[in-house]
Formats: C-alpha cells, sequence, structure tokens
C-alpha cells in the first residue's frame, strides 16, 4: 500500500535494518524510540516531521512513545504494557501523553484497544473533561 504514516511496536533491530535498506520503503522518514536494546517502537511517515521527540513513561518493559507532528497533528506510536494486571500502568501511560496537551493528536500502537476506565480525556479548547 501507499501509507502516510505506519506505526510498528517491537520492531528487532534486525528487522528495523531490513526496512531502512528497503528501496520501496526510500520515501519514507524513520522515527524510532532508543531505549530498548531488543526492540523499539518504529514510525515512518512519508512527510518530514516538523517536531519529534521521544515521550518516556512509567514502564516496566522499559517502553517509550514517539512522538512526531506531522501538518500540525499529533501522531504518537506507543506500546502500552500488555500484562494482564497492568490496567493500571495503562491508565498512567495513556495519561502521561493526554497531559502533554497536543491538539490535534491520533495515538497509534499496541494496547490501545477498547475504553480504559479512569481515563481522563479532555477535549480540545475545552479545558476540561468531557461529560
Amino acid at each position: 500500500g501507499d501509507y502516510d504514516v505506519i506505526a510498528l511496536q517491537e520492531v528487532p533491530p534486525r528487522f528495523k535494518k531490513m526496512l531502512q535498506e528497503d528501496p520501496l520503503l526510500g520515501k519514507y522518514h524513520f522515527y524510532t524510540t532508543l531505549l530498548n536494546k531488543n526492540y523499539a517502537n518504529l514510525s515512518l511517515a512519508k512527510e518530514s516531521a516538523q517536531d519529534y521527540n521521544i515521550i518516556n513513561y512509567e514502564t516496566n518493559m522499559q517502553r517509550q512513545a514517539i512522538q512526531r507532528t506531522i501538518n500540525g497533528i499529533t501522531f504518537v506510536n506507543v506500546h502500552l504494557e500488555s500484562m494482564l494486571d497492568d490496567t493500571l500502568i495503562r491508565i498512567e501511560q495513556l495519561q502521561t501523553i493526554l497531559d502533554k496537551g497536543f491538539k490535534k493528536l491520533v495515538i497509534q500502537g499496541a494496547g490501545v484497544n477498547g475504553p480504559i476506565p479512569g481515563l481522563r480525556v479532555r477535549r480540545a479548547g475545552s479545558g476540561r473533561a468531557p461529560t
């Protein structure tokens, strides 16, 4: 496919290198997390990001999120804690991202499938949680 933005999680270094050397992916800019030597999150985007950061959050698994802003939209590639008893940590991880106050936000990643009780989501510009 011809995608504008791609988000991958748990990418081992060897696979990341294969992707970077693939001529079909030469049109993409690569953004990656840094912390874990065994795997990383990897984001690919056709357009260069105006802003690119690593978001650190509480984690038991040495994970980070990639934040990049493209054409005024902030994309965050995140791999939340995945153990069944890690619901509270997943809430804290997402809350860390939401508390940064991005105006237009797309969260991409693993562990972000469905409602998470206790998460405080604010509507852009309202300054208060929805009712």
